[in-house]
């Protein structure tokens, strides 16, 4: 997926990008979330993870890091942000 997005769009964001969507999506309608597709952060294993930006039904707003494994299949029922190339 990730080979994909740099393909179309040049680049994966920066991880700073999770933490500022969260702050910047106030009108994310409850029970909406989101992956980032940005530069991965490894854990303290060495295993990737990316942000996800999501708010609960009740309309909580969260921002916390999935496991972002190449090898496992992603729940494309949530939306990917990414940013177009240049």
């Amino acid at each position: 997926l990730f080979a994909r997005i740099v393909e179309v769009s040049g680049k994966l964001l920066p991880p700073e990008a999770g933490p500022q969507l969260r702050k910047d999506c106030d009108d994310q309608p409850n029970g909406d979330i989101f992956w980032v597709a940005m530069e991965q952060i490894a854990d303290l294993d060495g295993s990737p993870h990316v942000f996800a930006v999501e708010r609960r039904v009740d309309g909580r707003r969260y921002l916390y890091g999935r496991y972002a494994n190449p090898d496992s299949r992603w729940d494309l029922g949530h939306g990917i942000v990414f940013a177009l190339g240049e």
